[in-house]
């Protein structure tokens, strides 16, 4: 059997959201769809661990930790550059102000990610499969 581990979330249906992220041609993988004009599809059975850094799992942080996480997934896998990185912290931040999370808060988030935010999108960190028999 072969498996990654590191995800607590598993998305149970499709999602799509228009982000301000816009590669210069369509991406695609097995879970994640990207194109050109920003609109981000996540598939059914993508999985995520969900916030990161000096905060906790909360309702208004779901969606967005599963739209950051694909964005770093697909720069991890050399999908979209890495130049996106702060861009996709700052689309972050704009989905947690509008589910109403407080300014403090989010600041504190996101100056985290900027400051040590890098080896998520860093290739060298893609998630390994690890067998067992």
């Amino acid at each position: 059997m072969k498996y990654r581990k590191g995800y607590k979330y598993q998305l149970a249906e499709e999602f799509e959201i228009d982000t301000p992220i816009k590669p210069p041609t369509h991406i695609v993988t097995e879970y994640i769809i990207l194109n050109h004009s920003g609109k981000m599809t996540i598939k059914k059975g993508y999985a995520w661990d969900g916030a990161s850094g000096p905060t906790v799992d909360s309702d208004n942080t779901m969606t967005p930790s599963l739209v950051h996480d694909a964005f770093a997934q697909l720069m991890r896998e050399k999908q979209l550059h890495r130049s996106w990185r702060i861009p996709s912290n700052e689309f972050l931040d704009e989905m947690l102000e509008e589910r109403g999370m407080g300014h403090s808060r989010r600041f504190i988030w996101l100056k985290a990610l900027n400051e040590f935010g890098g080896p998520s999108t860093d290739p060298r960190n893609v998630k390994k499969v690890l067998e067992v028999v």
